[in-house]
């Protein structure tokens, strides 16, 4: 079904057909252009009068006087004040909901133009240039990373070490006294503690041979700077080693045992896989322990 809005002749007011625009016949027409006139209408936006054609305006065109007018009645903005040059310009609703600021691309560039103050380093007394926001974010100001150490590493710093509880003083950058914990390396190798599989492999030993053997986590016992974990305490030159398969590769099982052997020391090297294997894992510890035992005898 078809839709048509009625039209009507503009000068004899008869309804016209789907053809017809305005005018029914040629002669409406004529009629209408010779007796046309200048009619005086208001402008909708700026409310002035001025002169236009009767026909024009039956057909439903000059609302506005001027063509700036038309446009102008189609602005929804507001005049605001520049940030960076304070003139006033208009921005239409969009640039209203972007949260536009400036009135061209020049001021929106100047307003990001960064102003550097000159300043003097701390440290060395160089020349420096330091923004607005740096002045307000840092109280002091150095050349370079170098000079801010140098400067700070004379300033010392109380501490309390951990093990000892006795005060120490370090430097910030320092790292000669065990990072501000311990002030000493002694206080710090006696701070050490075993992990849970040094203590599972040492209960093992201990229910093996009570009372003959020691943790030497601590460092009690140092064989060429090598602290072994286990220690024999009974007269006997025997050490465990545990080893992790992450951290040693399978070469320093032997060479550890050549070393310590130098010393008159008997080592056995364990790897912390076979803690898990409880059976196999005592049986090479009796077969250690009891190693001396058998040659006595066998003399």
């Amino acid at each position: 079904m078809e839709f048509f809005t009625k039209k009507y002749c503009l000068q004899c007011k008869k309804e016209l057909s789907k053809v017809r625009k305005y005018f029914c016949t040629r002669k409406c027409r004529d009629i209408y252009r010779a007796n046309r006139k200048y009619i005086v209408k208001t402008c909708s936006y700026c409310k002035k009068e001025f002169q236009t054609y009767r026909y024009l305006t039956d057909k439903g065109f000059m609302k506005f006087c001027s063509h700036k007018c038309q446009l102008d009645s189609h602005k929804n903005g507001k005049i605001l004040k520049c940030k960076q040059c304070e003139k006033e310009f208009y921005t239409s609703g969009s640039g209203i909901k972007r949260g536009r600021e400036f009135c061209s691309n020049r001021c929106s560039a100047d307003s990001r133009k960064v102003i550097k103050i000159k300043l003097k380093c701390d440290g060395c007394e160089k020349s420096i240039f330091r923004t607005l926001k740096q002045m307000k974010r840092q109280k002091t100001h150095y050349c370079s990373y170098k000079c801010y150490k140098k400067t700070v590493a004379a300033i010392l710093y109380p501490r309390i070490c951990r093990n000892c509880r006795k005060k120490f003083f370090i430097q910030k950058y320092a790292n000669e006294h065990c990072g501000g914990v311990f002030c000493s390396k002694k206080c710090r190798i006696a701070n050490i503690k075993p992990n849970n599989s040094e203590l599972a492999l040492f209960n093992l030993v201990n229910e093996i041979a009570p009372g003959e053997y020691k943790l030497n986590v601590n460092g009690g016992l140092k064989i060429n700077n090598k602290i072994p974990d286990i220690v024999n305490v009974n007269g006997q030159k025997k050490v465990i080693e545990l080893f992790g398969e992450h951290v040693h590769p399978k070469e320093d099982e032997q060479k550890r045992k050549e070393l310590f052997k130098e010393y008159g020391y008997d080592t056995l090297v364990v790897w912390s896989i076979e803690i898990y294997s409880k059976k196999k894992l005592r049986q090479k510890l009796i077969e250690f322990h009891n190693k001396d035992y058998m040659l006595v005898n066998s003399l």
